[in-house]
């Protein structure tokens, strides 16, 4: 959903630019006809790709707390071991 979103802004901000430079919708349409089909579905593919470990690490906090999952990937062993309150 975030991804199809992100591909909706996109649209707007060229509808936009074309606006501003002075070329209305048309113009920032045009632009979006001229990067091509497979240019807009590789940005969406990497768009979607990066949202994954961004919902994942948030889906780890909801689960195990806040600053948890940070706590295991970044600190380490030691530091989860030594750490009483978790």
């Amino acid at each position: 959903m975030f991804s199809l979103l992100v591909g909706v802004f996109s649209v707007v901000e060229r509808t936009i630019e074309g606006l501003l430079r002075g070329h209305g919708f048309a113009g920032g349409f045009e632009e979006l006809a001229r990067t091509g089909v497979y240019e807009l579905l590789a940005g969406s593919l990497v768009t979607f790709f990066a949202f994954i470990p961004f919902f994942a690490f948030k889906e780890l906090e909801r689960v195990l707390g806040v600053g948890r999952p940070l706590t295991l990937f970044v600190r380490g062993r030691a530091a989860t071991a030594s750490d009483p309150s978790k």
